[in-house]
């Protein structure tokens, strides 16, 4: 049994990220998590994807939080892009408001942002761009939260300015210190060991997070995220969503 710092975490997963002709797990992982982010259509997913994802969502009583991405299907939203950022911006607004809109209709609440891939690790460290990316969330809806990189720039602007947000780590992916991941171009990007995943949730629940090089970092953690592309997802989901409960963890995004 893991010496208990922290008494809930929320578990979040990104979703709605296929096309109608792959299968995808959402429905067998949505029962074992508490918030869930849905791509947008500009990396992947569709129309129908995002509606069926939010409509399971609301189903299961799991908090739906939008998932937006370079304009980049190509690449799979993990390339950084040069767009400039008027254009930029106005993407963002378009694909956070179109989650929010089929959400309200569909019966449910937006309750966060979470950006994608290369968008999400550039606003870690590039204070311009994560600036401009909390203005637009704000603008749509100044009570919505900010998932962003536990103790990154993100973080520290949400902090200043009084904007709600959770502090995210990754229980399926390695770092290289302690707010940067591993390039998914690198052979060891992914933990997916069932028995490697444990041990990183209990190191979080510990408020730590161990490198590549075996280096420990001490991390904010309120929400922990696991993809639904990482091989072994509905049994990774699972086997999480188990150790917490009996752990003692409650597992909400509220």
């Amino acid at each position: 049994m893991i010496e208990k710092k922290i008494s809930r975490i929320d578990l979040n997963c990104d979703m709605g990220e296929s096309d109608d002709k792959t299968l995808n797990h959402d429905g067998d992982i949505m029962p074992y998590i508490s918030s869930c982010n849905i791509s947008c259509g500009y990396h992947s997913g569709n129309p129908s994807i995002i509606e069926r994802t939010i409509s399971l969502a609301v189903h299961h009583n799991v908090s739906i939080g939008a998932h937006p991405s370079y304009n980049d299907r190509a690449n799979y939203g993990r390339k950084v892009m040069d767009t400039p950022m008027d254009i930029l911006r106005a993407e963002l607004r378009y694909q956070i408001s179109a989650i929010k809109s089929m959400t309200e209709s569909l019966g449910g609440q937006l309750h966060h942002v979470k950006a994608h891939g290369a968008l999400y690790n550039e606003m870690s460290q590039n204070r311009i761009l994560a600036e401009n990316y909390i203005e637009i969330i704000q603008s749509i809806d100044p009570d919505m939260i900010v998932y962003a990189m536990a103790d990154s720039i993100v973080i520290d602007i949400c902090n200043d300015r009084g904007v709600a947000h959770s502090q995210e780590v990754f229980v399926d992916r390695n770092y290289i210190d302690g707010r940067t991941l591993v390039s998914r171009s690198e052979e060891n990007a992914l933990i997916h060991h069932t028995h490697d995943i444990i041990n990183r949730v209990d190191d979080i629940l510990s408020q730590n997070i161990t490198d590549i090089n075996n280096q420990t970092h001490t991390i904010t953690p309120e929400t922990i995220c696991l993809h639904s592309d990482t091989p072994n997802a509905i049994t990774l989901a699972k086997s999480i969503h188990h150790h917490l409960i009996n752990s003692g963890i409650e597992i909400s995004s509220h």
